[in-house]
C-alpha cells in the first residue's frame, strides 16, 4: 500500500522537475539571441568608421581647387569679364599646338598657348550661356610661310565676337556677319592669305583632326 501511494508521488515530482527544466531552457534560449543579434549588429559597423576618415582626408584639397574653378568660372559671366580675368592673372605665349589642355589645367598652371586660351575660353563662355566655338584658320604669311591661328568665336547679345592674343594681351574683336567676313577680317588685321579654316566643339582638346573648309 505504501509503495502504492509513493509511486504516484515519485512520478509527479518527476514530472513537475522536466516541466521546470523545460520552462527554465525554453525561457534562456529565447532571450539569448536578441543581445547576441545586437552585437554582432555593431560589430559590423564598426570598420565604417576608418574608411569614412581615410575618405575624408584624401580629398579636401582637390574638393577646395575644384569648388574654386566652378565658383570662378560663374562670376565669368561675360566676355569682358573673362578677358580682364585672363589678361590679368595668365601669361601667354604666342604659338600653336594640335593639343590644349584641359580648363582645369590652364586654369590650375595659369599660363598657355593660343589653343589653350580658346579651349579655355570657349568653355567657360558656354558654361555660362553663351553660344561658343573654337575657330582656326590655316594661312599664308607676307614671306609665304604657311601658319595657323586659333580664337575663340561666339555670340552675345546678337552679335558675332571673338577673342584673340595681339600681343601678350587678349583683345575682343568683331567678328562679322558670317564667316566670309570674319575671314577678310583676320586677313587685314594681319596680312595674310587664309586658306583653310575649322571650327571645333566648345572647350575640345584635341585639334588634330577637323573638317577644313577652303577658303
Amino acid at each position: 500500500m505504501e509503495k502504492n501511494k509513493i509511486l504516484p508521488i515519485i512520478s509527479i515530482l518527476f514530472a513537475l522537475t522536466i516541466i521546470v527544466i523545460l520552462a527554465v531552457w525554453l525561457i534562456t534560449t529565447q532571450q539569448k539571441p536578441e543581445p547576441e543579434y545586437i552585437e554582432e549588429q555593431e560589430e559590423e559597423f564598426i570598420p565604417a568608421k576608418p574608411i569614412d576618415e581615410e575618405v575624408e582626408e584624401s580629398f579636401p584639397i582637390e574638393a577646395e581647387n575644384d569648388i574654386a574653378f566652378q565658383e570662378i568660372i560663374a562670376q565669368l559671366n561675360t566676355s569682358q569679364k573673362l578677358v580682364n580675368y585672363l589678361n590679368k592673372n595668365f601669361s601667354f605665349e604666342e604659338e600653336e599646338s594640335d593639343q590644349s589642355l584641359t580648363p582645369e589645367k590652364f586654369f590650375k598652371i595659369k599660363k598657355g598657348k593660343r589653343n589653350d586660351i580658346a579651349t579655355f575660353s570657349s568653355f567657360v563662355l558656354f558654361q555660362n550661356g553663351y553660344f561658343a566655338t573654337i575657330f582656326r584658320y590655316k594661312f599664308i604669311d607676307r614671306e609665304n610661310k604657311e601658319g595657323i591661328r586659333t580664337i575663340t568665336l561666339f555670340r552675345e547679345k546678337d552679335v558675332t565676337k571673338y577673342i584673340d592674343l595681339e600681343g601678350s594681351k587678349l583683345g575682343i574683336y568683331l567678328g562679322g556677319s558670317s564667316p566670309v567676313e570674319l575671314l577678310e577680317l583676320e586677313e587685314k588685321r594681319y596680312n595674310v592669305k587664309i586658306i583653310e579654316y575649322a571650327a571645333f566643339t566648345y572647350g575640345s582638346t584635341d585639334l588634330s583632326e577637323a573638317d577644313w573648309l577652303p577658303r
